[in-house]
């Protein structure tokens, strides 16, 4: 992204802050950034989290992951460990108390995060679509056609403040419900998806593709509504979506920069593999806990839904948050600009 990608207003608001202000917002193209390499002997050890365990929307990290892409990184003196949570809000308590360094996770939790004043930033936007869909009971279809129709009806999601939180706020409000009209029930993250429409807990689920399709499929739950499709979203949301991306705090990204590039080289160059790889062929590199009779759908559809180069728009940025505020999930007062950093993707676009 250049500033010539923004409209004339904003390219003339750009224009007044100072080069080093661009720079660390990743507007400024030739920022000279180039971090130093580890001193040789050197090493360390990267903790990335992801807010599902063997859950196909985070597949750049997983890829890379068993794919070995991470493994190539040791030679460089960079060990990466991901570690599983079972959903956004855990991962995010994690990251901002210094116990993981990295996450792949939605933007939506950094945007809470930095409302309440906690140092959290998107530095890969990885993910163009939110990647759930809303599944409702057997048996409700009768009296449910529409999200219009679900108020008094509890709302499975990952937990409160997740990402299936968020998008499920902003779901009801476009079908002109407010969140008092449905009751939200955390079901406990990706492993509590099935189950809580299974056993009856939840009328209505917000859930991965994975899931949501394990559950149409056996007959458990019939769709809703897609929010996993480009036309979906843009009918919900009026704007392009930022969804799963790699976060980290600015600390870590300024104390480790050598560090975050290669990590973020790694999940880029896994991105690029998956989108020419057949999805059969990803599933057999993944272990056992991943495959299901719905594996190859939810990795075709990851694939298709990934960004072209990971840079992130400040015009969607500030959408994103607005939207945050309209749903009033966060205390607002959080600047678009503070929240990502650009740097990364731009020089592993660069080939740096």
């Amino acid at each position: 992204m250049s500033i010539q990608d923004f409209s004339p207003n904003r390219r003339a608001l750009l224009g007044l802050l100072p080069a080093a202000v661009l720079a660390k917002h990743g507007f400024a193209q030739n920022a000279g950034f180039r971090p130093t390499p580890l001193p040789k002997g050197q090493t360390r050890t990267v903790k990335l989290a992801v807010g599902g365990i063997a859950d196909v929307p985070h597949l750049a990290v997983w890829y890379a992951k068993y794919s070995g892409l991470f493994d190539e990184l040791k030679a460089d003196g960079i060990n990466v460990e991901v570690v599983a949570f079972g959903g956004g809000s855990e991962w995010l308590l994690a990251l901002t108390s210094g116990k993981i360094d990295m996450a792949h996770g939605y933007y939506e939790n950094g945007v809470r995060a930095r409302s309440q004043g906690r140092d959290v930033i998107l530095i890969d936007n990885i993910m163009a679509t939110p990647g759930f869909l809303v599944v409702l009971r057997k048996g409700l279809s009768d009296k449910v056609k529409s999200v219009a129709d679900t108020k008094g009806l509890a709302w499975g999601i990952s937990s409160l403040g997740s990402g299936t939180h968020a998008v499920s706020l902003r779901v009801i409000k476009s079908f002109g419900l407010d969140a008092k009209d449905v009751r939200f029930v955390s079901v406990g993250g990706t492993t509590g998806y099935i189950p809580s429409i299974r056993e009856g807990r939840v009328d209505v689920l917000t859930a991965s593709f994975s899931a949501a399709s394990t559950l149409i499929k056996e007959g458990s739950g019939t769709l809703l509504l897609d929010v996993d499709q480009a036309a979906a979203v843009e009918k919900i949301y009026h704007h392009p979506y930022m969804g799963p991306g790699i976060l980290t705090s600015r600390a870590y990204a300024e104390q480790e920069p050598y560090v975050t590039l290669r990590v973020v080289a790694a999940v880029r160059k896994s991105i690029a593999i998956l989108k020419h790889t057949k999805p059969a062929d990803v599933a057999k590199i993944l272990p056992p806990e991943f495959h299901s009779d719905t594996l190859e759908d939810g990795i075709a559809d990851s694939i298709s839904n990934f960004t072209a180069d990971g840079v992130i728009s400040l015009d969607a940025a500030t959408a994103m948050i607005g939207d945050m505020s309209d749903i009033k999930l966060g205390k607002g007062g959080v600047e678009p600009a503070d929240t990502f950093d650009n740097r990364f993707v731009l020089a592993v676009k660069q080939g740096v």
